[in-house]
């Protein structure tokens, strides 16, 4: 039996701790397995033993990334998904983007990939790809989360090593070498969510921003204990000097970015200047509130 939801399209206080409840109840209902219906005629499958897929089944995971895609996403766009995880993210990209564009989503995980692979097979212009983004190609040791209530923790070991999870040696890919091997339409977005690896990708990743000036989505936790080398400050620093304009993101805001008072975990939205105008336009129209 699987428990088949529609997702709300409006946040609202105390979401998880509702998905949260929901999901426990239809885990035991359903063995674990949940689908939500994201989109008309789209299918996410996710695991409900999962605290991160509960939310996601439920449709209260970063809703404010997800608003922030659907605002910025165009028809026929090529979208990259760094730290895909089962693909939510890439679900809603694919979706966008239509058959006329591309989704490239990574994760290094054996089993999330697994689920990845899986959720974009609805879609046969997203391609599920097993591999590690890194600054350089070739292979790197990863460990997995070391629990399978929270899958989202997994980090390659450079960055970040827990003692905790199993140690997996994964394919890497600087997004450099890929897009030069496979060619690409024009690149609109690059989302990360890697654990601290932001600064290594974007070095991997110089040629395809200086070329194609994507928007790009971050994860960011200045308070995340990693390797002197990899501060993710040093990726925003990289950035401004390639034109960009870095701004926090949250439900309501897109705010100047200010590292004195955002350091806490939170997304970074990093606009080109060619573009910044009319994407933050269009954020006003899709009810984000600009701030300083």
């Amino acid at each position: 039996m699987n428990s088949t939801l529609h997702w709300s399209r409006r946040p609202f206080r105390g979401q998880h701790r509702v998905a949260d409840a929901f999901g426990r109840v239809a885990e035991w209902v359903t063995a674990g397995r949940g689908i939500s219906h994201p989109y008309p005629g789209v299918e996410l499958e996710t695991r409900l033993h999962d605290r991160l897929q509960r939310q996601m089944w439920a449709g209260t995971y970063e809703t404010h990334v997800r608003s922030c895609l659907e605002t910025l996403i165009d028809e026929g766009e090529t979208i990259l998904d760094v730290g895909a995880h089962i693909g939510v993210h890439s679900v809603t990209a694919a979706f966008l983007c239509g058959s006329r564009g591309r989704v490239a989503a990574f994760e290094p995980d054996p089993d999330l990939h697994r689920q990845l692979r899986k959720n974009l097979a609805q879609f046969p212009w997203a391609y599920a790809i097993y591999a590690a983004v890194w600054e350089r190609s070739g292979d790197i040791c990863f460990e997995r989360s070391a629990t399978r209530y929270d899958s989202a923790s997994g980090t390659v070991v450079d960055i970040q090593d827990q003692g905790k999870g199993e140690i997996v040696r994964v394919p890497s890919i600087a997004i450099d070498d890929w897009a030069a091997k496979f060619g690409l339409g024009r690149i609109g977005m690059i989302k990360i969510d890697a654990c601290g690896s932001e600064a290594a990708i974007l070095r991997g990743a110089i040629g395809v921003v200086g070329q194609h000036q994507p928007i790009l989505v971050l994860a960011f936790n200045g308070d995340i204990p990693i390797a002197a080398e990899a501060n993710p400050l040093a990726a925003l620093d990289l950035l401004a000097q390639l034109g960009y304009s870095v701004f926090r993101l949250s439900w309501q805001y897109v705010e100047t970015w200010n590292a004195a008072r955002h350091h806490a975990p939170c997304e970074i939205l990093c606009l080109p200047a060619a573009t910044e105008i009319h994407a933050l336009s269009k954020l006003a129209r899709a009810g984000f509130v600009l701030a300083t």
